[in-house]
């Protein structure tokens, strides 16, 4: 079951941060992150695509740039090298 941008939008509407990574994370599990490709891409193709003999757009993408009309977000995160000293910044903080 894709994701659309409607699903996003009402997921962030939720206030309380657990409940939305929670229901985001089911989503998630669910959809294997697959979500629709946005309504606007889709028209645009219709009305002007076809006209011109471009390829068609995807149908699905993969995570939430799809669905609203963005080119694929690539990257990495990276996390600290020295995890005690993020522990003891963290600990300090709560001192």
């Amino acid at each position: 079951m894709p994701i659309s941008s409607t699903h996003y939008m009402e997921t962030s509407k939720i206030a309380l941060a657990l409940r939305r990574a929670d229901l985001a994370l089911t989503m998630g599990e669910l959809s294997s992150y697959t979500s629709l490709t946005s309504r606007e891409v889709l028209l645009a193709y219709e009305e002007l695509g076809v006209k011109y003999c471009a390829p068609p757009p995807a149908i699905t993408g993969y995570g939430f740039a799809p669905a609203f009309g963005e080119p694929p977000v690539t990257g990495r995160i990276h996390g600290s090298d020295q995890p005690a000293l993020v522990l003891a910044i963290t600990n300090s903080r709560h001192s």
